[in-house]
């Protein structure tokens, strides 16, 4: 083995082949689709009268109940944070999965489809399901998950820096 695989090897365990390389640069292009999109609902939120960290109190009470959205404390507030980047990381890792091996022209639209597919599970499985409602227009969510999905087209570049 050469010192360049082993050097590369050490530094990114996981982008050591080309599933490695795929699973690491779907969670970094799902990580900033994530946060771009929090930043586009915090920027919503505060601009409409509402509180700034209402959508991450949002989230929070998928698992403490609908509590949480009165409760933003530093721990509710971190949950929110966290599960919302995390999922947004495994659902760039979906992404890359199926939709990795395409070429930038067609990326951006599958992107933004799958944005939108994910908005339609949010609203007619996830919030129901969890007995909660999004307070606000649905073309708000559909915005935000627009642009996460147009966000994913940042796993051909991670890509390509992870295998060199």
């Amino acid at each position: 083995m050469s010192t360049t695989v082993a050097t590369r090897h050490r530094l990114h365990p996981l982008a050591v082949g080309s599933a490695g390389s795929l699973f690491l640069s779907g969670a970094l292009a799902g990580l900033c689709g994530g946060a771009a999109m929090a930043a586009l609902a915090l920027l919503l939120a505060a601009t409409s009268g509402g509180a700034a960290d209402r959508p991450i109190l949002g989230i929070a009470s998928f698992f403490l109940g609908t509590p949480a959205l009165s409760a933003a404390t530093p721990g509710v507030l971190a949950l929110g944070v966290g599960v919302h980047l995390v999922v947004s990381m495994a659902l760039g890792v979906l992404f890359a999965g199926v939709f990795g091996g395409m070429p930038m022209e067609a990326i951006i639209p599958w992107g933004i489809l799958y944005g939108l597919v994910v908005v339609l599970i949010l609203r007619f499985v996830v919030l129901p399901t969890a007995n909660l409602s999004f307070e606000g227009p649905f073309s708000v969510l559909v915005a935000e998950h627009a642009l996460y999905g147009a966000s994913l087209w940042l796993l051909l570049p991670f890509r390509q820096a992870i295998e060199g």
